[in-house]
């Protein structure tokens, strides 16, 4: 299985809320939510914390959706008494309904209509995606412009910023293999910046793996 988080949008894409895990025992995720009309509303559901590509073709969740509908309470007619007695006059008893537990209501068919994310209907406003991205970042040493062991550079801080708006996404720093694993969500490209060595790249994709090489430069013969 996977440790799941769920958002979930409306029709004109602003967040209602969302879930990571249903208990501390239960990594799965459940939103429950009571609609006002009939519209559509997107789900986007991403991995909880960092899940190297290698893992991910063995991770599966299951997508489960259930409708329930509200039953009004209606209030029955009035209705008139009149005691056996001859001295008693009419007596009024109103009687209301009380609403009982919520009832499906059955319908022809699925009342639940799952489209996928990339044809949406209705408003015409960019769709949040789920971006991963990889980040490397080495000093290439030994100068064969690859990658090798011992050579990636600890600490450096990195962003995720989507790129028609600046807003951040994402943040974080390199490992001691110079490795950073990014997960965010954007309505279109995304700049990955590293701002101690001045870098930024833009990538557009869904799953992108940047790689910075730091450029070896000799030390000066004799330090003051």
């Amino acid at each position: 299985g996977a440790d799941t988080n769920m958002i979930v949008y409306d029709a004109s894409f602003a967040a209602i809320g969302g879930n990571d895990d249903i208990s501390p025992q239960n990594l799965g995720s459940e939103f429950i939510y009571t609609s006002t009309s009939n519209s559509l509303i997107y789900l986007l559901i991403g991995p909880n914390g960092d899940l190297q590509r290698s893992e991910a073709a063995s991770r599966q969740y299951t997508l489960s959706c259930a409708a329930s509908f509200l039953l009004t309470p209606t209030p029955t007619a009035t209705t008139g008494f009149t005691g056996g007695g001859g001295a008693g006059g009419p007596i009024t008893i109103i009687v209301t309904a009380t609403p009982g537990p919520q009832t499906p209501t059955p319908t022809p068919g699925s009342p639940i209509q799952i489209r996928p994310l990339a044809t949406p209907q209705g408003a015409g406003a960019p769709v949040p995606r789920l971006v991963v991205i990889d980040l490397l970042v080495y000093y290439d040493a030994n100068g064969n412009k690859v990658p090798n062991a011992g050579e990636g550079v600890l600490g450096l801080a990195a962003e995720a910023q989507e790129l028609a708006t600046g807003r951040l996404i994402g943040q974080g720093f390199t490992d001691a293999s110079g490795l950073l694993h990014l997960t965010a969500t954007a309505t279109g490209g995304v700049n990955v910046v590293v701002p101690f060595l001045g870098f930024s790249q833009t990538v557009s994709g869904d799953s992108e793996t940047v790689i910075v090489r730091i450029e070896p430069r000799p030390l000066p013969g004799l330090i003051p």
